[in-house]
This record gives structure tokens, C-alpha cells and sequence, in this order.
């Protein structure tokens, strides 16, 4: 396999905006006496925020979109310094000096995404974003990345997939595609001891990233 793409999740991998969500719900549980099983909340991570907020209003007897709309600006308070997470900008620069197609493919809004990649600067840095809509389902359904395939050209072998999830992971290898776990704070326990392919993009290159991926991928076929 050679690798001619990059395909990134947003939350939790471009930015650690899901450590920041769950510190924004357990904080607010919290000033108003509410115990939330954590892990029941860190399950929920990857998936749009549909069954997570549907869990919080069980939990809070309010509707979702009471608590999305209490919750919003508490996030946005939090998450105001927010930066790329380490390793993601050598990523995409390695894969734009090396013409590697780069693809966003997410389970947010489209608004969502567009917002942010306005604050962070990477409004160009795309040349495929995917996001979840009605027609779309979201991850762990492979169907984002399969638009993304289609919209870069690119075959499956030749994608890596960059997430943070279980549920991205999922969506990612139902596809065909290959998957790397780049786990955060929320997600690593989870994902560390359901996953076999974990890295820090923070602390290895892109092109051992790259190098490592074929060769792990080989040993699985050839397996």
C-alpha cells in the first residue's frame, strides 16, 4: 500500500474540543447536583452529540435543546484559547509539500466545522470537508468516508484515517479505510484497550506515522 491521503476527524484529533465538551457537562452537572456515569458520557464521544445530549436530559429532565442551548456558550467560554493538538500542523504541511489530498471527515455540523476552521486558520487546508446531514449518516456508519473517497478519487488502501473514537475508528475501517487512533483525554482509556494501532502524533513524524501504518497494515494482511 502507498499512501496518497490524509483524512482527518475534527473533533478530539484537529482540536481537543471533546476533552473541553466534557469538561463544559461534567462542570455543569456538577454546579447543579447531578452525577453523571462517565464513562456512560465518554461512550457517547464521536457521535455529533445526539446520544449524549439525549443522555443529559434523562439525566437533567430538560429537553436537548434546552441544555444545548445553556451549554453552548459555557463551551465556547472554554474552549476559547483552544489550538491545534500536537502534531496535527507538521501533518498537514508533510502532506502538502508531498501533494497527499487531505480530507476532513466529521460527525459536527457543517456550520460547526466552517466556524472552526475559520478560528484556527485552515479554511483552505481541505480540499474535502464531510460532515454529518439527514441524507449522511454519521460515524460509526461508514458513509462519511465514502462520500470523502469519492470526492478525493482516492481508493480506500491508499487513505489514512486519522480519529480519536471508537466510533470514528469503527467508521473509518468499515470503509476500507486504514485508521490510526490519535486519542485525547476523553477517549484514551477506551480507545487504548479496544484498539491496537495507537500513536502521538505529537511525539513521532509524519513520515514514521506514514511508515509505521504500511507496515502494520501488511502485517494484518499478511496475517
Amino acid at each position: 500500500m502507498s499512501i496518497e491521503g490524509l483524512f482527518f476527524d475534527f473533533d478530539g484529533v484537529i482540536a481537543d474540543t471533546e476533552t473541553c465538551w466534557v469538561q463544559t457537562i461534567m462542570s455543569y452537572c456538577a454546579a447543579r447536583g447531578i452525577a453523571l456515569d462517565r464513562r456512560t458520557l465518554y461512550s457517547y464521544l464521536g457521535d455529533g452529540d445526539v446520544q449524549m445530549l439525549r443522555y443529559l436530559g434523562m439525566c437533567c429532565g430538560a429537553a436537548s435543546e434546552t441544555l444545548l442551548a445553556e451549554l453552548r456558550p459555557l463551551f465556547q467560554q472554554r474552549t476559547e484559547q483552544l489550538t491545534l493538538r500536537p502534531g496535527i500542523r507538521a501533518c498537514i504541511e508533510y502532506a502538502q509539500k508531498r501533494n497527499l489530498r487531505l480530507a476532513l471527515v466529521s460527525n459536527s455540523t457543517a456550520p460547526y466545522i466552517d466556524r472552526w476552521l475559520k478560528k484556527l486558520g485552515l479554511q483552505e487546508t481541505f480540499s474535502c470537508v464531510v460532515t454529518r446531514t439527514p441524507e449522511l449518516p454519521g460515524k460509526p456508519a461508514p458513509d462519511l468516508y465514502l462520500a470523502a473517497l469519492q470526492k478525493t478519487g482516492l481508493a480506500a488502501r491508499h487513505v489514512l484515517a486519522v480519529e480519536d473514537s471508537m466510533l470514528g475508528l469503527r467508521a473509518a475501517c468499515a470503509a476500507g479505510v486504514c485508521a490510526v487512533a490519535y486519542p485525547n483525554e476523553a477517549t484514551r482509556e477506551e480507545v487504548t484497550k479496544s484498539f491496537s494501532f495507537c500513536t502521538n502524533l505529537g511525539s513521532i513524524s509524519p513520515q514514521a506515522l506514514i511508515d509505521q501504518t504500511e507496515h502494520f497494515y501488511r502485517q494484518m494482511t499478511a496475517g
